[in-house]
């Protein structure tokens, strides 16, 4: 019985390990105007370094296809456009309108996903000119647009009706 146990969890954690694949966690501004996105990670987490491109690019590439190929690849995001504080693990990005950045890469995992352990990500935040939105807790991924293995918050100005 402990012999079948045991090829039970080889055969499991083989299995797991060949279901890895890469992820994205992207930030969207659909909107016309700057956003800023500010993100905190847990202490165990690295920065990646963001990457940008543009809505218009990303539109123009077939979804299945821009997860293989990069017709138009993500370029790197200039320094002076964000700002790290590893102190308080806190990153500070400015977005221009109708820009994508990427703010995390890593490797998929549906476990740890359920669990919310598949990012280092523990708070964001999208501040705009008119308002901002909060994400906490290890869950936050569960509010973004899932598109295979990529994670998606576009912003639109959600409180242009407000005003």
């Amino acid at each position: 019985m402990k012999k079948l146990n045991f090829i039970v969890l080889l055969t499991f954690t083989m299995f797991l390990s060949a279901c890895s694949f890469g992820y994205d966690i992207l930030i969207v501004n659909d909107s016309d105007k700057p956003i800023e996105v500010r993100y905190k990670i847990s202490e165990k987490g690295q920065f990646d370094e963001p990457m940008i491109k543009s809505v218009e690019d990303w539109n123009t590439q077939k979804s299945i296809k821009r997860f293989w190929t990069e017709e138009k690849p993500w370029q790197n995001l200039p320094e002076n456009e964000y700002q790290t504080n590893l102190e308080t693990r806190e990153r500070v990005v400015k977005i221009s309108p109708k820009q994508i950045i990427k703010i995390e890469n890593g490797h998929y995992n549906p476990i740890s996903e359920e669990y919310g352990d598949l990012t280092d990500i523990i708070e964001l935040k999208i501040i705009s000119p008119n308002g901002e939105i909060n994400y906490k807790g290890k869950l936050l991924l569960k509010q973004f647009e899932k598109d295979n293995y990529t994670f998606i918050k576009t912003y639109k100005d959600e409180f242009k009706d407000q005003n």
